[in-house]
C-alpha cells in the first residue's frame, strides 16, 4: 500500500532508500582519453616525419643531386595530395579505430624511396587537368581586371 500510488514518492520521498549513485563509465572516459593521446602521438610522429623529409629535401638541393630532389620534390606533391583527402575525408577516417596507424603508415610509405615514385605517376594527369583549369580561370581573372 505504501508504494502504490507515484504521488505517494513525491510527497514523501524521504521515506524511500536513495538509489546508489550512478557509477562513471570508467570506460568510455579511458577510451577517450587513450584516443585523444593516440591521435596527438601519431600527429607528432607524422609531424617529424615531415621534418625529416624536409631535412633530406634541404640536403638534395645543397648536394644539387637532380635524381633525390626529383624524388623530394615528388613526395611533396604526394604528400600535399594526401593531405588534402585527409582534409575532406577526415570525419569519416577519424571514426575507424586505425586511422592514427594508417597515417603514420600512408607518410612513412612516402618517405620510402620508392613510395612517391610509385604513386606520382598517378597523380600526374589529375595534377595536369586542374593545372590546365586553374590557369584558364587565372587567365579570366585577369582579363576581367582589365
Amino acid at each position: 500500500q505504501r508504494h502504490a500510488h507515484r504521488s505517494t514518492y513525491v510527497k514523501n520521498c524521504w521515506s524511500y532508500p536513495i538509489p546508489p549513485p550512478r557509477r562513471r563509465n570508467k570506460t568510455m572516459a579511458d577510451t577517450t582519453t587513450w584516443t585523444v593521446f593516440h591521435n596527438f602521438l601519431a600527429d607528432l610522429i607524422i609531424q617529424m616525419l615531415a621534418a625529416f623529409a624536409g631535412y633530406k629535401s634541404c640536403l638534395a638541393l645543397k648536394r644539387s643531386d637532380g635524381a633525390a630532389m626529383k624524388t623530394w620534390l615528388q613526395f611533396w606533391i604526394c604528400y600535399g595530395a594526401y593531405q588534402l583527402v585527409e582534409v575532406v575525408l577526415h570525419q569519416i577516417l577519424f571514426n575507424m579505430s586505425f586511422y592514427p596507424e594508417l597515417r603514420i603508415g600512408v607518410v612513412a610509405f612516402l618517405i620510402h624511396s620508392e613510395g612517391p615514385a610509385k604513386i606520382y605517376p598517378h597523380l600526374e594527369t589529375a595534377i595536369e587537368k586542374a593545372g590546365a583549369f586553374i590557369e584558364k580561370k587565372l587567365a579570366e581573372v585577369m582579363k576581367k581586371k582589365e
